[in-house]
């Protein structure tokens, strides 16, 4: 049994976190996080450590509002949005004739999914794509 491990680049933790390149790149210059891996030149960050960075709530006040979600429901919303980050940068990279459906192709999700996780992250940021429903039954 393997497991798959996602990374970010420095440049999507920027834009996740809001925080600037320069402070991502020197917290990992002085490792700050851990499991960091460097592939073909470009140092990469796992998802679980973006999470421990988005709860630092002092580094970054833009996600006070999901200190009272489980990390794993943080990591779900994070994937969200790098699937629907990839969506948009793939999508504006290829040519105009089939763009949109190739970029799903590559994103993996359905079409209807993604564009309903674009709009809740429009209207909610990040705390739109943490999944509410459910929970466990006491009783």
């Amino acid at each position: 049994m393997s497991i798959c491990i996602e990374y970010y680049t420095i440049a999507e933790v920027s834009k996740l976190t809001g925080l600037s390149k320069k402070t991502i790149h020197n917290c990992y210059g002085k490792k700050c996080f851990r499991n960091t891996i460097q592939l073909n030149g470009k140092k990469l960050i796992p998802v679980t450590e973006v999470v421990s960075l988005v709860n630092n709530q002092k580094a970054i006040n833009r996600f006070k509002n999901l200190g009272k979600y489980p990390a794993v429901k943080k990591e779900e919303a994070l994937l969200k949005l790098k699937k629907i980050t990839t969506f948009q940068d793939t999508k504006e990279r290829l040519p105009r004739r089939h763009r949109a459906k190739r970029a799903l192709e590559l994103c993996g999700v359905p079409r209807s999914t993604l564009y309903r996780w674009r709009k809740k992250y429009y209207q909610n940021g990040l705390a739109g794509l943490i999944d509410t429903r459910g929970g466990s039954r006491k009783g």
